[in-house]
């Protein structure tokens, strides 16, 4: 019960940041990609920026997908964690059927440390762990595809 009401929320939580993502001025947006890999892992993060009157607001989409190794078994859930100038954030989450996971997050940067607009000089750590294993990944600036 309390995980469906946990989803239920999450679920709201997405949709209303949707709504505001949507209904944002997309002239006054900048973003930009970031890549890595490791063994067993890609992780692509797309950050965008963009003003609403005076508040700097930044939409983060985190991709990892599973890269299966022959005889290795495919992990169901993933703890997973980032690390970048201004945030951080971590969670476990299960794998889809297309061994991909997505993670997005919108928030207001406010302070004199938090990033306004792409930084293409940072890179960002992305940790994973699974069935006992655990991997970090250096995410560097990454052309647009």
């Amino acid at each position: 019960m309390t995980r469906k009401l946990w989803l239920a929320g999450l679920l709201a939580l997405v949709a209303a940041a949707s709504l505001t993502y949507t209904l944002v001025n997309r002239a006054n947006r900048d973003s930009a990609v970031f890549y890595g890999e490791s063994h067993h892992w890609t992780a692509r993060m797309e950050l965008t920026f963009f003003t609403v009157g005076n508040a700097t607001w930044v939409d983060r989409k985190m991709v990892l997908a599973y890269k299966d190794a022959a005889g290795e078994p495919r992990p169901d859930m993933i703890r997973w964690s980032y690390e970048m100038i201004g945030h951080s954030a971590a969670g476990t989450m299960p794998l889809n059927s297309e061994g991909l996971l997505q993670v997005s997050s919108m928030g207001n940067q406010y302070g004199a440390h938090l990033l306004r607009a792409p930084d293409t000089t940072m890179t960002i750590q992305v940790t994973v762990e699974w069935l006992g294993r655990k991997e970090t990944l250096e995410l560097t600036p990454h052309p647009p595809r």
